[in-house]
């Protein structure tokens, strides 16, 4: 049996693009081994020269030594980031770099900014540790196992932790979290940016109040098989939920008073946006026009990110002037990072975007919200935050090339809003700065002669406590001289321009949050224009001053404000200092952040011999063993104690005797540690494994980098396999393997199953070269089946026709058994033109054979009788073919927990089994469209329809052996089926295909060479969130309920749908974390339908079309 590409969810999906061909060098240090390309030698190097004191502080952090190399794999651009083939899925924006946790390697971009990249670096570092700690030193799925129940908090909190400590750019989540009240224990989780800050702040207040080498504790706890809660009892004596109800109490110590002394956004300005009206999450980057009517920002507010204007004096939204995240031409905004920039006339935008792995300079016109340029630069790898002069004839941008960030002028053949600027143009630009430091967010003054930016040039980056700090700097664009306007050890940011050149506004959060100041930039007078409780961003200015215009974060989100006569409201630049503030400002640190806690007043405070009999149950369950040994690792979760810290009212276990059972493994392994100091205690030799001496040193004595050509590294990705007996087929059992090279470009996949004799083991083996743009996998396979053919008792006749029957025996039916065999080589080829759309062409060779069992014990109206042994005695059938298949598809959904929401799906393609090749018998061709439209309406319902059609005819003087078998629910579980459609023949097995939803009908209630069908469904939410107390303690969430109406058909010529139904009904969806779980009740419409009334229920498996 085919499946047919218009049921067949492979064919969408958004595609993985190499929009060049990479070619990768490798350097090594003691611990590492980092993987770049050209021009990223710089990037590299920091890295070669940072990562080994990096370790040094996680390894002491972690009270842990790695057991095995890690791989640290660079992208120059985070655009080429997401083309990375260690996932083979593209990766969003946020993303800013990743473990890979089945072969322990990090993955990540440089983003512009060295510190930035430093603490990514450091970050995924730690991720990488904690997995290396965790299995031992071994890879794979044993360290997911160990991790289930560690919460993501944990994970991401401990990489912030051990890279920031805890330092002031966490300091606004925490305030506005506590502030607003949506800060949660951690017991019950810490979800999104909270799961970072929240997570960091919690593991920054343990090791506080329990000493350095609490949070390595828990971690190595972990690491011997125990589940979170018992690690963390373990490590800190006292209950986890009760020690996050303490670091709550301390929190609301430390933020509350801050209510006082702030004031709120609203007080002295105007709110624009209100993200939770509009279940928004971010309105960021305001802009507001020269003129100060409009206000230009980003916002994920409608169904995709966009850019919106806002009519300052009606305060409404006029337009979402531009889409992003669905077209080739706007993958995506950088809408955090990058800023919009108006043109002189108070019309145009020039803005950022992603396209085809780089970055443009698109020209908005906000009025036919339309873009009319792109401008592409010459030579910059990645671009942020464009800049148009006063005159429209330039721009300035930052711009990044050979890993440094820079300030370039772009200038213009034509002012911006001309007829005559090309719809593209390619330009050169001008470097204005050549340091090796990031410079940012370039804002041309006035006049058109200076441009004020920030830059890294005077941070430190071992003060962890201001975080990234930058500060504002004044450019001369005549001379490309430069001064630097702002003092203070923490952070000075995205400067706007007054009326005039003589006054900036930025933000600083000099003050423990981030504020507005305005400073002279020929004098020394400092003012600060808010007091605001939440974190500023961004601010803008109308060309007259007059309209400020920024973003705040509050409530757990951003939105756009908007300040009257700014100057109005400048106060002393000494605004009251925050409790970080002091405590990092107080150099005689004799006070904690945190206040001490009694721990020994806590409820579940575990004493001296509650812990000692805690140990004793974890050295049974959890024995220290030699790790080296597989047979002796214990990995099983310690079962938690009874009472009021785990289980209420769970009975109590029972202490295991001591001592703990002894190993041998355990004595060796000691042995061996003190025999030889370099094997560690799992048994590794780490001078096999890492370099020492010059040898770890990637420079040579002139200081430049050692790097070498990459060689491809194959290793295991996944291994799985499991085997059974069966008295009647003996042993059989399956199992699936994939390796894969160190970058991912080229890989292997194998699947078996089968049983009973070697030659009816099912397989493939499958090679993909991924390197390059056009994707081809090379694939063999063999498939052995059993069944049974309905089979008349003319084709008995013509398999068997020694055989004399009478003739009244031809109406004669019955079930025959056979074999079917099939092998062959398919060739296939991909070539995305973007993430959204891609051509698959390729072709299979299959050899085809079916054999028959006991057909010459035949007797009246069942054919089979007898053992399943094969008939020596019965002719072979074959269905050989060589097959030709070519498709489109274009996908930009957007998916829910259940399925696409919103956006388009379309996938045209054709099949040819050509003639006179293998076999003589059969040739077709067969066209397919499928077309699928989603609706999002008031951001949780959807209205989902599709149309989708195919036709197959057969060549002159050839068979056609395919149909579209149509009806019933895609992978049912209570399969209902028309025999009288399907009878188990050839054509059946091998080239018909079945079609679905059809709802109302059973599977193959319809069949014909051509096939039309067409769904409308209405999903929503049915239940968000459900808990029941009795009879048996459950909670339900997140289901999604659907109703629909689906109508197609089948015929065979030019007999339009002769074969119909048209069924309605409703169904309840659930995400199960493995797969959807679909509830169908359906009935059919009589008077619409060509077959007799049913009605169905379909338990299904597998995402909503």
């Amino acid at each position: 049996m085919l499946v047919s590409g218009v049921i067949a969810e492979g064919v969408y999906g958004l595609n993985k693009v190499q929009y060049r061909r990479y070619d990768w060098q490798q350097v090594q240090t003691a611990h590492f081994d980092i993987y770049f390309y050209e021009p990223g030698e710089y990037i590299a190097s920091f890295a070669a020269r940072e990562i080994e004191n990096l370790y040094e502080e996680v390894a002491e952090l972690m009270n842990h030594k790695l057991s095995q190399r890690i791989p640290i794999i660079i992208h120059n651009t985070h655009a080429q980031f997401s083309e990375t083939n260690v996932l083979r899925y593209p990766i969003p924006d946020a993303v800013g770099g990743f473990t890979e946790i089945f072969k322990n390697r990090v993955v990540l971009p440089f983003d512009g900014n060295y510190q930035s990249f430093r603490h990514v670096l450091q970050h995924e570092m730690i991720h990488a540790m904690t997995f290396d700690l965790v299995s031992h030193g071994r890879k794979g799925y044993s360290t997911a196992a160990k991790l289930g129940d560690t919460p993501l908090w944990a994970m991401e909190g401990i990489a912030e932790y051990g890279s920031l400590g805890w330092e002031i750019g966490g300091e606004v989540a925490m305030l506005d979290a506590v502030s607003s009240g949506y800060l949660r224990n951690p017991a019950y989780g810490l979800w999104g940016f909270m799961a970072y800050k929240g997570g960091q702040n919690f593991l920054h207040f343990i090791e506080s109040n329990w000493g350095t080498g609490t949070v390595a504790r828990l971690f190595h706890s972990i690491s011997r098989g125990l589940s979170f809660e018992v690690a963390f009892l373990r490590s800190t004596r006292v209950s986890l939920q009760e020690a996050g109800d303490i670091w709550l109490r301390e929190l609301r110590r430390i933020y509350w008073p801050e209510l006082g002394q702030r004031q709120h956004a609203k007080i002295i300005a105007r709110a624009m946006t209100d993200h939770r009206q509009d279940e928004s999450f971010y309105n960021v980057q305001p802009a507001i026009s020269p003129d100060g009517k409009f206000i230009a920002f980003f916002s994920d507010r409608g169904n995709r990110e966009a850019i919106y204007l806002l009519d300052v004096n009606t305060e409404k939204i006029v337009t979402a002037a531009l889409e992003g995240g669905h077209v080739a031409a706007h993958e995506s905004f950088n809408s955090f990072t990058s800023a919009l920039s108006w043109s002189p006339d108070s019309r145009h935008l020039a803005l950022v975007s992603k396209q085809a792995g780089s970055h443009v300079i698109n020209v908005l016109d906000t009025r036919r919200t339309k873009v009319i340029s792109t401008i592409m630069v010459e030579g910059l790898d990645a671009m942020a935050s464009p800049a148009i002069s006063p005159t429209g004839d330039f721009m300035v941008v930052s711009g990044q090339q050979n890993g440094k960030m820079n300030l370039y002028k772009i200038s213009l053949p034509s002012k911006i809003g001309a007829e005559d600027l090309a719809a593209q143009i390619s330009l050169i630009p001008q470097a204005l700065t050549a340091d090796d430091f990031t410079q940012e967010h370039p804002k041309i003054s006035p006049s058109g002669k200076l441009v004020a930016f920030q830059s890294n040039q005077n941070a430190d980056f071992n003060d962890k406590m201001a975080g990234q700090k930058s500060d504002i700097f004044v450019l001369d664009l005549a001379t490309k001289s430069k001064r630097k306007i702002t003092e203070s050890r923490w952070s000075s940011e995205t400067p706007a321009w007054g009326e005039n050149d003589s006054l900036l506004y930025f933000v600083s959060n000099r003050s423990g949050i981030d504020n507005i100041y305005a400073q002279e930039v020929y004098g020394d007078s400092l003012w600060a224009i808010t007091n605001i409780l939440a974190g500023v961003a961004t601010p803008t200015l109308s060309s007259d001053g007059k309209f400020l215009s920024f973003s705040l974060f509050e409530n757990g989100g951003w939105d756009v404000f908007l300040l009257r006569n700014p100057l109005d409201k400048k106060m002393s630049a000494d605004l009251p200092k925050t409790h970080f503030i002091k405590f990092a400002e107080d150099s005689s640190k004799e006070k904690n952040f945190f206040n001490p806690v009694i721990w020994e007043n806590l409820k579940s405070w575990r004493d001296s011999l509650a812990m000692d009999s805690l140990e004793q149950r974890i050295r049974y369950y959890a024995p220290e063993v030699d790790e080296s040994d597989d047979s002796e690792r214990v990995t099983t979760p310690v079962p938690p104690e009874s009472g009021d810290f785990f289980i209420d009212d769970a009975p109590a276990l029972p202490v295991p005797p001591t001592p703990a059972p002894k190993k041998k493994a355990v004595k060796d392994s000691v042995k061996a540690v003190e025999k030889d100091p370099a094997i560690n205690k799992y048994g590794v030799d780490t001078t096999k494994v890492f370099l020492s001496g010059k040898d770890a040193i990637p420079f040579d004595e002139e200081e430049n980098l050692v790097f070498k050509p990459y060689q491809t590294k194959w290793s295991l990705d996944q291994a799985m396999a499991v085997a059974g007996f069966s008295s009647n087929d003996g042993v059989g059992g399956e199992g699936a393997i994939t390796i894969s090279d160190l970058v991912g470009d080229q890989e292997i996949n194998m699947w078996f199953f089968g049983g009973g004799r070697l030659d009816n083991i099912n397989f493939f083996l499958q090679y993909g070269y991924l390197p390059q743009r056009l994707d081809v996998f090379g694939t063999i396979f063999h498939n052995y089946r059993e069944g049974y053919e309905d089979m008349s008792y003319y084709k008995f006749l013509e398999l068997r026709d020694s055989i004399s029957t009478d003739p009244s025996d031809k109406k004669i039916y019955g079930l025959a058994p056979y074999g079917d065999r099939s092998f062959g080589a398919s060739l296939d080829f991909m070539w995305p033109f973007s993430i959204y759309s891609r051509l698959d062409f390729g072709s299979s060779l299959t050899w085809r054979t079916r054999s028959w069992y006991d057909i010459n014990t035949s007797s009246n109206a069942n054919i089979i009788t007898g053992d399943w042994t094969k008939d020596p005695d019965a002719m072979p059938e074959n269905a050989n073919s060589l097959e030709l298949r070519a498709s489109w598809s274009f996908d930009n959904a957007e998916w829910g927990s259940t399925g696409p929401i919103l956006g388009e799906r379309l996938w045209v393609g054709g099949t040819v089994l050509t003639p006179k090749i293998l076999q003589d018998k059969y040739a077709f061709w067969r066209l397919d469209m499928d077309f699928r439209k989603y609706f999002r309406v008031f951001k949780r319902y959807t209205f989902a329809w599709r149309v989708a059609g195919g036709i197959s005819e057969a060549m002159s003087g050839y068979a056609n052996p395919h149909r579209y078998l149509l009806g019933g629910d895609s992978w049912t579980i209570n399969w209902h089926f028309n025999e009288n459609n399907w009878r188990g023949t050839q054509e059946n097995v091998f080239f018909d295909t079945w079609e679905a939803p059809l709802r109302g009908f059973k599977y193959h209630d319809f069949a014909g060479t051509r096939m039309a069908l067409t769904n409308l469904e209405f999903r929503f939410p049915f239940i968000d969130y459900l808990a029941l107390g009795w009879p048996i303690p459950l909670t339900i969430g997140n289901v999604m309920g659907v109703g629909f109406l689906d109508y197609g058909g089948t015929w065979d010529n030019r007999n339009f749908m002769e074969n119909r139904g048209m069924g309605f009904g409703a169904g309840l969806r659930l995400n199960l974390g493995m797969f959807v779980l679909r509830y169908t009740k359906s009935w059919a419409v009589k008077e619409m339908s060509s077959v007799p009334y049913s009605e169905y229920t379909y338990w299904s498996l597998g995402a909503e079309f």
